[in-house]
Formats: structure tokens, sequence, C-alpha cells
């Protein structure tokens, strides 16, 4: 597909922005080498309180790379497609705005595997294979509501960074072959796409979307790091606890990004949606509860509708041991 010139997106792609509005991600769900493989699966009852609550979209992270067999066509495994569609469909049930996304794809950005998973350890087909599931995944979900948006790809970057003197431009052409090859299948489902470097705001000037309407472009937004990654396992050594939030100063830089976002969105009139932001569940609550709102008010504030990540798991919102959301935070993100 060509790209470079897009034309502007089209009111299909502003009504998925805004369908989108306040959501969160259910993550470390189906992105996970296995499901359930980090602590947390997709549930009714996550389902049923994310809706009681008042989210109006999902964010649905999938690690469908190590489903996907190793040789062409890289048919996905039809058990694990057949669950990812109960889980769609479920959602879609209950009213949700879904955002199907393309997660964990260690090998497309030249990172070593997670453990658990596996690995194509074939450097050369690994842009070929994302067109291809990507073809596979149309093809199934082809019927679906236009509720339902596909995200190419989680945040591009390492790799798809591409050389300094021409940053983005590898993941530019990717994205426009992906692209072009569902359209084949699905001339006008909304597709999300981002920038690289994780997707941050900052790299929107070097994404050169496909000439296509039905976009909606992503950002992701995190910081600082000592206070949304303190007590985090996940990070080596583990930052420590305590950092609070925000003062004034904090409060500007947080949201600087989303400026710079309203000002790529004027520009070249496509919606955009910040897909991930959130915090340790070891912050204190009440700094979370203001990260929350400052995060929330910040990107409305520049026209963004969001997805909180994530449910129920390092930075969640709902204890899954209680059964219940924890409230400060939930007030910062939902409250008046």
């Amino acid at each position: 597909m060509p790209y470079g010139n897009p034309p502007g997106a089209s009111e299909k792609a502003f009504a998925a922005q805004r369908g989108i509005g306040r959501g969160v991600n259910f993550g470390n769900m189906l992105e996970a080498p296995w499901e359930g493989y980090w602590g947390v699966s997709v549930t009714d009852e996550f389902i049923d309180k994310a809706k009681e609550a008042g989210f109006t979209s999902i964010r649905l992270p999938v690690k469908f790379s190590n489903y996907a067999a190793t040789t062409p066509p890289y048919e996905i495994d039809p058990v694990f497609m057949q669950r990812v569609e109960e889980v769609v469909d479920k959602l879609l049930a209950k009213g949700f705005y879904v955002v199907l996304d393309m997660h964990h794809y260690m090998d497309i950005y030249g990172q070593p595997e997670h453990e658990g998973a596996k690995s194509l350890n074939n450097p050369e087909a690994v842009d070929v294979r994302l067109i291809m599931m990507w073809e596979h995944i149309s093809q199934r979900f082809k019927s679906k509501s236009d509720r339902l948006l596909y995200e190419l790809l989680n945040e591009p970057s390492s790799r798809l960074n591409g050389p300094d003197e021409n940053p983005g431009e590898m993941w530019n052409i990717l994205a426009a072959r992906t692209l072009g090859a569902i359209r084949k299948i699905e001339p006008d489902r909304v597709v999300v796409i981002g920038p690289v470097f994780y997707n941050t705001a900052e790299m929107l000037d070097y994404l050169k979307l496909p000439n296509d309407p039905h976009i909606v472009v992503t950002v992701h937004h995190y910081g600082p790091p000592d206070f949304y990654l303190q007590g985090a396992t996940f990070v080596s050594p583990v930052p420590p606890i305590g950092v609070s939030c925000c003062d004034e100063e904090r409060k500007k830089v947080l949201v600087e990004s989303f400026s710079i976002a309203k000002r790529w969105s004027d520009k070249y009139k496509y919606p955009i949606f910040l897909g991930e932001f959130g915090s340790s569940i070891y912050a204190d609550a009440d700094s979370r509860s203001a990260y929350n709102r400052v995060m929330r008010d910040g990107a409305e504030r520049n026209g963004l509708t969001w997805t909180y990540w994530e449910f129920a798991s390092a930075f969640g919102l709902y204890d899954q041991e209680a059964h219940a959301f924890r409230p400060k935070v939930m007030e910062g993100l939902l409250g008046d």
C-alpha cells in the first residue's frame, strides 16, 4: 500500500476513537506466553466488573506469535484463535469497543523471547510472518462489529526503529505492507498504528501513515520511571518503593506529550488515543490516584481518548483477591 501521503481520517475512524472513550487494557492475560502464565486470565468476572465500572473499551493485547506456525503460511493454532474469538465476542456483546492488539511479538523487534515462549529463529521471515498472521486474523474476524479495531503491533521499537539517519522508515514500510494485506480482506476496518520508539508521541513526526482514511493513531506514555515502576519485579534491580506523585513540576512534564500529540493530530487530521499509561500497585494509593487524574485530564484536554494499563496485574486497578476495584486509584481515573 502507498504511504506517506495520507488523506486524513474518515468519520468512521473518528467515531471509533471517540468510542474508545475511557478504557482499560486486559493486560498480562492473553499476551503472556500462555494464558494464566503471568497469574491472570480473562474471566467473565473481569468483563462484568469493567462494564459495571463504566469503561467503554477494552484493549486486548494478544501474543499471536506464540501460537503461530514457524513456517509459511504461519497459521495460528485454531484452539487459540477460538479462545480469542470467544473473548472478543463476549466483550462486543457487552457493548465495548475492542482494540485487538498484536503484542509481544519479540522476534520482530530483534529482542529475546520471554521465558516459556517460542521464537521463530529466522530473522529474515519475521516481517512476512506479521503480515500473514494479520491475514489469518482478518479472515477470522472480518464479520465482527465495527466496534472491533485492529492494532498492527504494540510499541514498534529496537530493530524497527531503523537507522538513526532515517528513523521509523522500516516500520512505515512494514505497516503499509501489513495494512495492504488486511485491506484485501477488509477494506474499511479501522486499524490502529503508532510510531516507533515504543509509541512515544515525540516520534510522531517520523510516522508516515499508509494512504488510508480508516486509521486511528496511538501513543503510549509512562513516567516518571522512579514513580510508575517502583516495586516492579519485572525490572532488575527492582526500583525502590516510596516515591510519591505528583508535584507541580512532574504534572507539567507528564502532560507535555499530549500537547505534542494534539498538534500532530490537528496537522494530519487523524485522531489519536492513548493506548497505555499506568503505575505500579506498590505506589501509594493517593499518589496513584493523583497520577491517574493528571494523565486522564491531560489526555482528554488534548482530545485523546485512552485505555489504562492495566486491569488486575502489576499495575492493576482491580484486586483479584478482594474481588474489588482499588477505590482511590479508580477515583483518580473515573471520578468526577
